[in-house]
């Protein structure tokens, strides 16, 4: 019925209620349809603006020369800022005791919260 090209006028020959609803309920499947289809050509033209765009990028920089500064980079159970990113506590060990120094930290950023 939805894609019948004269069920609109077919069923406009009717005046029974059902009918009617029958109409109003393939309309809204038609409109579902529809809205359906114009999700996947949006999601389409994203899909390609993002190719083209990384397809120009890759023109214009080489992502091979750009490697992580493992200096940098830190598993956040490693190390937790003290004083913004100028000072940081780590973890440490001494010769029978290991202290979680980032976690003690953070726990006690959760007791009393930064008041800015």
């Amino acid at each position: 019925m939805p894609s019948a090209p004269d069920f609109g006028a077919v069923a406009a020959q009717y005046l029974d209620p059902a009918v009617t609803q029958l109409q109003a309920n393939v309309l809204h499947l038609q409109s579902q349809l529809m809205m359906a289809k114009s999700v996947l050509q949006l999601k389409n033209a994203t899909i390609e603006a993002k190719d083209a765009l990384i397809d120009a990028l890759k023109e214009k920089v080489d992502l091979r020369t750009f490697l992580p500064n493992r200096a940098t980079v830190l598993e956040p159970e490693d190390s937790e800022p003290l004083v913004g990113e100028l000072v940081s506590v780590k973890r440490h060990s001494f010769k029978f005791l290991e202290v979680n120094f980032p976690e003690i930290l953070r726990k006690l950023k959760r007791i009393r919260p930064d008041k800015r």
